[in-house]
């Protein structure tokens, strides 16, 4: 579990020293790894790895969340625009509605 976490920091880290995108690296990286090295795994480091990712993933999103609503608070300069929050609310719900549906009908027919 520990070397395919290093494999994909040390990705992100050679990515990132030829001043090119880590992100864009690490999707990668995880692709490959998925389609080679998790099935030359034990079941016993699958589990290991998932529930890692799995927990890695989690501590991500909170420091995220909570970062943001720290940040939130203590800017002092906010300004607060409701009609800018609703555009925001309605302009995001109908480009996912023109992209999700579209997107799954073609999956649907394809697979």
């Amino acid at each position: 579990a520990s070397l395919v976490l290093l494999l994909a920091y040390q990705s992100y880290l050679f990515s990132n020293a030829i001043e090119l995108s880590g992100i864009v690296s690490l999707l990668f990286c995880a692709a490959t790894m998925r389609q080679y090295a998790y099935r030359s795994l034990s079941t016993k480091s699958k589990r290991a790895t998932r529930y890692l990712f799995h927990l890695l993933s989690g501590l991500a999103e909170n420091f995220v969340f909570i970062y943001l609503g720290i940040s939130l608070f203590t800017t002092s300069d906010v300004l607060f625009r409701p009609v800018f929050v609703v555009y925001v609310m309605i302009s995001t719900c109908i480009s996912r509605y023109l992209a999700i549906f579209p997107l799954s009908r073609i999956l649907n027919a394809i697979f």
